[in-house]
């Protein structure tokens, strides 16, 4: 058996067994080719997440259960909400909630595969505040959040975020979309039948 030898300051020579070097080189490239494959395969994901969300964007035979303000809020807003559900064939392929408060706007949109949650898109679009008429613009608003959510198996793979909700009574923790929106498909459900 060969040995490899290291050489220390002041240290006496260290023989280390070729077969541990070679185990230890094949442990590190194992763990190379793991993250180089999973970043491809997290890619090829998010890759067929984008083209599922067009599809569903793209077609226009839903059919289409909405809830109004208190029919699916606890509790109502100023500017008031819906819930709308988008069904094809008796399953879920998207919801959009839209929630309207004093300064502005959230729209949450979350969209389903074989009825697993596998994107969420939220923005926040901020009422313009004219200073000359002392109060909110509600013709014109700007975006002041915006986020991406990609899901495989209910497990939050990647997340893009601009902007910010600051301290949104809608704040919620990506991870718990999917806790999140089952409540919803219930209600929404329920009324669909």
């Amino acid at each position: 058996m060969s040995e490899f030898q290291l050489k220390f300051t002041g240290n006496p020579v260290v023989k280390i067994p070729y077969m541990i070097l070679k185990n230890i080189a094949f442990f590190l490239v194992a763990i190379f080719v793991a993250n180089i494959s999973f970043a491809q395969s997290k890619a090829d994901i998010i890759k067929s997440i984008k083209k599922e969300f067009k599809d569903i964007n793209d077609d226009n035979s839903y059919t289409k259960v909405a809830l109004e303000n208190e029919e699916f809020m606890e509790h109502m807003t100023d500017r008031g909400g819906s819930l709308t559900g988008y069904y094809k064939e008796d399953k879920i392929r998207k919801i959009i909630e839209w929630i309207g408060i004093s300064n502005g706007i959230y729209v949450s949109e979350y969209y389903f595969k074989d009825e697993q949650l596998i994107f969420v898109y939220k923005t926040f679009k901020e009422f313009f505040y004219d200073i000359n008429k002392g109060d909110f613009d509600y013709e014109k608003t700007g975006v002041k959040f915006e986020g991406r959510y990609y899901f495989n198996e209910k497990i939050l793979i990647d997340t893009i975020t601009t902007g910010t909700l600051g301290s949104s009574p809608f704040n919620v923790e990506p991870k718990n979309f999917p806790a999140e929106i089952d409540k919803d498909q219930q209600l929404l459900a329920k009324k669909k039948k």
